[in-house]
C-alpha cells in the first residue's frame, strides 16, 4: 500500500503533552497503536517517514523513533531495510518466547532463584502450548558485550521467538537487550526497569514488624542487593527507607553499623551469596553492641549467616531473633528457629508471562506488584497442610 507522506493525510486526534503522565514517545507509539488496532493502517501498510509523523504529530523525530521501536518490539511494526516500516500481521497467540540467561544459571550456586523461576517458566509454557528456547550467552563476560549473542539476534531477527524473558543479565546487557525487536518481560531490579515487581518495602515493613511482636528492641539488616541511596526514589533505596521508617514508628532501634549492605559499587566476582553472608554475619557480631533481631536477605546468603552463627555459638533465639527472606519454592534447611519472609517464584513466572502476553497483544502494561507472605517462627516447624513449612517449599 501506498504511505500517506504529507502531514496533513495523517491522522491526528489530539495533542501531544511534554507535561503529560507519560513521556511523549509512549503517547506516540499509544496513538499508531490505536490506529491499526482500529484498521486504520491495516496489514501491509508502510507507515510515512519519522519526519513525516514527527511534523504531524508535533514533536520531535527522536520521539517519533523511540515509540515506533516500542511498536516493533510489540510486534505490531517490521522494519525492511531500503523500503521502510510496515504494520505486520500477527499471530494473536504466543506460540514460541526465549528466555535469556546471561551467565549459565545451572552452573552457579546463587542462582537458586533464577534456576527455580526456568523451571516454573517451563511449566507454564507447557501448560499452555509454549515452546522456550533458553539463550545462554556464552561469551567472554570480561569484556564489554554490546551486542545480542549471534543465536539469540538471529531468532529475534527471524521471527523464530516472539517475545524474550530475561532469566538474568549483566549491566551492560540492558542497552541491547532494550533494543530487540520483540517484546522484553523482567524483573524490577536496581539497575533496569521492567513491569514484574517483588513488593520490597512490603518484604522490609513485614519483617520489622514480626521482629517488633518477638519482642525485639533492636534490628539490623542484612542484605545483597545494591542500593544507592543517592536515587532515593529507587525500588532498593525506597525498601531501606521503609524498614528504618517502621523500626522508628514501631520504637525499635536501628544503627548504620547494623545495616550491612553493598555499596553502590560493591562487586561480588570473587564472593558468592553464601560466602557474602557470612563474613558480614561475623562481621556484625564482633561489635561490641549488637541488634537483638536481624533480617536476612535473601536464603542463599542466609546459608553463609546461619554457618557463622552456628560457629559462633549464638543461641537462637535467645541471644538474637532472625527473619529471613526466602524463596517458596527453593530449599533452604533452616536448624534454628525463624520467620520466614517468602517470595512464590511461581507468582513471578506467572507475572512475566502474564507482562510479555500484554505486549504481545498491544495492550495497556500496568506493573505487576508480587507480594511477599510471612511464615511466623511459631509456624515455620510445624506442618501445613502436609508440607514441612521451615525447610522449604
Amino acid at each position: 500500500m501506498t504511505p500517506c507522506d504529507t502531514a496533513t493525510e495523517i491522522p491526528v486526534d489530539h495533542l501531544f503533552s511534554l507535561n503529560g503522565e507519560s513521556p511523549v514517545s509512549e503517547q506516540v507509539a499509544a496513538h499508531v497503536r490505536s490506529f491499526i488496532r482500529s484498521g486504520r493502517w491495516p496489514v501491509d501498510h508502510r507507515l510515512p517517514s519519522t519526519r513525516a509523523l514527527a511534523e504531524a504529530f508535533s514533536v520531535a523525530p527522536l520521539n517519533v523513533q523511540t515509540g515506533m521501536q516500542q511498536l516493533v518490539r510489540e510486534g505490531l511494526l517490521t522494519r525492511v531495510t531500503g523500503r521502510g516500516t510496515f504494520v505486520r500481521k500477527t499471530s494473536r497467540k504466543l506460540a514460541c518466547i526465549g528466555v535469556y540467561d546471561s551467565c549459565g544459571v545451572d552452573t552457579h550456586a546463587e542462582m537458586a532463584f533464577s534456576r527455580r523461576l526456568l523451571t516454573e517458566l517451563q511449566g507454564l509454557g507447557a501448560a499452555a502450548d509454549i515452546d522456550l528456547r533458553v539463550f545462554v550467552d556464552t561469551r567472554d563476560r570480561t569484556t564489554l558485550c554490546d551486542k545480542p549473542p549471534l543465536d539469540l539476534a538471529n531468532a529475534c531477527a527471524g521471527g523464530e521467538i516472539q517475545g524474550l524473558i530475561t532469566l538474568s543479565a549483566e549491566d551492560n546487557d540492558w542497552p541491547w537487550l532494550n533494543k530487540l525487536p520483540v517484546p522484553l518481560a523482567a524483573i524490577v531490579n536496581w539497575a533496569q526497569t521492567g513491569k514484574v515487581q517483588p513488593d520490597r518495602s512490603q518484604l522490609m515493613d513485614l519483617a520489622v514488624r514480626d521482629l517488633a511482636r518477638r519482642g525485639c528492641r533492636s534490628v539490623g539488616l542484612l542484605d545483597i542487593s545494591r542500593v544507592d541511596m543517592r536515587a532515593p526514589n529507587s525500588l532498593g533505596a525506597r525498601a531501606v527507607s521503609m524498614f528504618k521508617r517502621r523500626s522508628h514508628e514501631l520504637g525499635v532501634e536501628t544503627r548504620d553499623a547494623w545495616m550491612l549492605l553493598p555499596s553502590p559499587d560493591f562487586h561480588d566476582d570473587f564472593l558468592t551469596h553464601e560466602e557474602y553472608g557470612y563474613i558480614r554475619f561475623k562481621r556484625l557480631w564482633s561489635l561490641a553492641e549488637r541488634p537483638e533481631g536481624l533480617v536476612v536477605i535473601d536464603d542463599v546468603v542466609a546459608r553463609g549467616v546461619l554457618l557463622a552463627l552456628l560457629e559462633h555459638r549464638v543461641h537462637v533465639p535467645e541471644e538474637l531473633q532472625l527473619t529471613i527472606q526466602r524463596n517458596r519454592e527453593c530449599k533452604l534447611l533452616c536448624p534454628v528457629p525463624a520467620s520466614f519472609v517468602e517470595l512464590s517464584v511461581r507468582e513471578v513466572a506467572a507475572a512475566l508471562m502474564k507482562d510479555l502476553s500484554r505486549q504481545f497483544n498491544a495492550v495497556p502494561r500496568p506493573v505487576i506488584t508480587v507480594p511477599f507472605r510471612l511464615v511466623p517462627a511459631e509456624r515455620a516447624y510445624h506442618r501445613n497442610e502436609g508440607e514441612c513449612v521451615g525447610y522449604g517449599g
